[in-house]
């Protein structure tokens, strides 16, 4: 028993921090199994992914304060000890908490679109999070944290005065957001620009064109600018295609053929074109024949142009088989013979 007596200062704070690090992992695989059997929804594996690995490292914490208070150690390094531990410990929930708010909050707005999802709400919400778990740490430790944002305050007048412009563009996009006026995913035109909307940060909007490029406009332009979003209130978007044709001797037949190709076009590409039936409207009498135009719903703004092609490729086709003629545009050029000066002379 004498090496137990020599280091048993040693075994026993180890022998807690081990079986406090196995409770963990035994708490661990318990709570991942529960979960992952009580649901298979997104929520509940998000839930599990986020929580997984907390359980060990809390058995952690626990094993080293346990450890401390075992350790004969002199009163100021008992204490300081004590209070690394305890800010590591509100360190570590502040981390957990924030992967639980950010996964959730943008969990919620994708899946439920409650509100748009961007990169601005999950900043703001980390923000609030951190400034609150260092707030916790350092009142934790007798640090009084009244005079400190006393001083935030004071400064933050300066601050705000110096970054007029930043948080110009700060509380413009989260007023943009708010309101549900935009939202990453929309197809919107500003100006002579257009695309979808791939992010709204603190500070821009960033929108991505048909071409690939991509358009940065300050929130404080967009929320004063006038814009179309061709995403609100519906993403559907109702394609028109005009067309000229001779006067047919059966204009229902003529209907049918178009919409026959639209809704074979809308089974062989959905991912452009929408199942909701066609309009065929004619509109005027030309000097070719009668002028019609064509309305098919396409899944958004931003496929027209490729919808619009494949329609016109079959239609081609179609009318062909069918024997439907198109005009083509014909010039009458009249050739006015002028004799030679040589004659005119003459």
């Amino acid at each position: 028993m004498t090496w137990w007596m020599t280091y048993s200062w040693v075994i026993k704070p180890v022998a807690v921090v081990v079986v406090c690090f196995l409770i963990g992992v035994l708490i661990n695989r318990l709570i991942q199994r529960r979960i992952r059997q009580w649901s298979k929804s997104p929520n509940a594996i998000m839930m599990a992914d986020v929580l997984s690995g907390v359980p060990i490292v809390m058995g952690v914490f626990v094993g080293i304060s346990g450890a401390i208070e075992l350790t004969i150690l002199p009163p100021m390094v008992t204490k300081l000890a004590g209070q690394s531990i305890i800010v590591l410990g509100i360190g570590f929930g502040t981390w957990v908490l924030d992967r639980l708010v950010s996964v959730g909050l943008t969990n919620m707005m994708v899946s439920q679109r409650a509100m748009p999802s961007s990169s601005i709400m999950v900043n703001i919400a980390k923000i609030v999070v951190y400034s609150l778990g260092v707030m916790v740490a350092l009142n934790s430790i007798g640090v009084s944290v009244a005079p400190i944002i006393t001083a935030l305050g004071i400064g933050g007048l300066a601050v705000a005065l110096a970054l007029k412009d930043t948080l110009s563009n700060l509380f413009s996009g989260i007023q943009l957001i708010l309101s549900n006026q935009l939202r990453t995913g929309d197809y919107v035109k500003v100006g002579g620009d257009d695309g979808i909307i791939v992010d709204i940060t603190w500070r821009n909007t960033s929108i991505q064109s048909l071409s690939g490029n991509l358009v940065i406009v300050p929130n404080a332009v967009l929320a004063t600018a006038t814009f179309t979003n061709y995403s609100l209130p519906l993403k559907e978007y109702a394609c028109s295609i005009p067309i000229e044709l001779p006067v047919q001797p059966d204009l229902q037949r003529l209907e049918g053929i178009i919409t026959d190709e639209i809704a074979t076009l809308a089974t062989m590409y959905p991912h452009l074109i929408t199942k909701r039936p066609p309009l065929v409207r004619l509109q005027s009498f030309t000097s070719a024949g009668i002028s019609l135009t064509v309305v098919m719903t396409v899944v958004h703004y931003g496929v027209q142009s490729e919808s619009r092609h494949l329609l016109i490729k079959a239609l081609l086709a179609r009318f062909e088989a069918e024997q439907v003629y198109i005009p083509l545009p014909v010039r009458e050029i009249h050739h006015i013979h002028t004799p030679p000066d040589d004659d005119l002379l003459g």
